[in-house]
């Protein structure tokens, strides 16, 4: 089992907790969306996408990076703040994830510059 250091999970935990910080802006703006799902997932897609996932912004496309999937589709707005963070997308889209209201409610690949990725379809009624 690979074992982070002390400081790198310091890193992440920070990360983490700005990340959560932007998805609460991010569904409080919106008035609508879930905490829950992107808070805890939080750490791990702070993990994989600055210290382990092999990506670049500057490079989207680039035939070499890692894919992400993204299977937890009340996680979306986790993704959209770590794009962001990131520099896939402007900080300023983050705030264009699905709600119920939205004609949009999945996620798809296509829409958004970056790092292939998928999410479950939501279904609001």
């Amino acid at each position: 089992m690979h074992q982070h250091s002390d400081a790198l999970s310091l890193e992440i935990a920070v990360k983490a907790q700005e990340l959560r910080i932007e998805v609460l802006k991010m569904v409080f703006g919106a008035q609508t969306g879930h905490l829950g799902g992107s808070y805890s997932a939080a750490e791990i897609v702070a993990s994989l996408f600055f210290h382990q996932l092999r990506l670049d912004p500057a490079r989207p496309d680039w035939p070499e990076r890692d894919r992400f999937i993204l299977s937890k589709g009340h996680a979306a707005p986790i993704l959209y703040a770590t794009l962001a963070h990131r520099g896939f997308i402007p900080m300023e889209a983050r705030n264009a994830h699905p709600t119920p209201t939205s004609a949009k409610t999945t996620l798809d690949a296509r829409a958004k510059p970056g790092p292939p990725r998928a999410a479950l379809g939501l279904i609001h009624s």
